[in-house]
């Protein structure tokens, strides 16, 4: 079990008693907009350790699958926390659902296009017989996905906060057809459309963003 102080930025901490973060050296506050901050950069950190682990995967290294799975917790967790403004914002109920998407990230994920099964149990189990180029680019789609944790905490954060439409924007990107298609629909109701990434050609590369009214 991964306790939320791990996620953090090593220079700082949440100080419960308080209500406020604090800078471990010398325990005076943190502003949460230096917080958010910090917590961008630690996710770019983690994302480059979590997809510098490829050649450990290939040489099936003892211990790989066990550092793959907590670099990917920390990604997703990072996410969460930037999706919902801080640490200490995150609820139960947040916690649960961020479980449930690992498990599929990790051994239960099926794809929504192909019907395949995925997961880092997968990834390791192919590594062997796959050139480091393709386990590499494999976990950095990994690393990405991550961003998925963020939008489904947002979804249910705005359903929450009495918003009932959403709509899908394009990023600046080159859109594959399915992207495009939910762009050009009209204001729908919560949750009748797909998150970017998901059920697109895109997939983890998807740049799509959610309005919500």
């Amino acid at each position: 079990m991964l306790s939320l102080d791990a996620i953090l930025p090593t220079q700082i901490f949440f100080d419960s008693a308080v209500k406020r973060y604090r800078w471990k050296d010398t325990r005076r506050f943190v502003s949460r907009e230096s917080v958010l901050v910090l917590q961008r950069k630690y996710l770019a950190e983690q994302q480059k350790k979590f997809v510098s682990l490829a050649t450990n995967i290939k040489n099936c290294k003892l211990g790989v699958s066990v550092e793959l799975a907590d670099a990917l917790k920390r990604i997703h967790v990072s996410h969460a926390i930037l999706s919902v403004g801080g640490v200490d914002r995150l609820t139960e109920s947040d916690l649960g659902q961020i479980g449930s998407l690992l498990k599929k990230q990790y051994y239960q994920g099926r794809d929504e296009v192909t019907g395949k099964q995925f997961g880092l149990k997968y990834l390791i189990q192919e590594a062997p017989g796959q050139s480091l180029a393709q386990v590499t680019h494999r976990l950095e789609l990994y690393a990405k996905a991550g961003r998925f944790t963020a939008d489904t905490l947002q979804l249910k954060r705005e359903a929450m906060s009495g918003k009932t439409q959403m709509k899908r924007l394009l990023g600046q990107a080159e859109h594959c057809e399915e992207c495009i298609r939910y762009a050009n629909q009209d204001w729908v109701g919560i949750g009748q459309l797909p998150l970017p990434g998901q059920q697109c050609s895109c997939r983890a590369n998807c740049l799509c963003t959610l309005v919500f009214r």
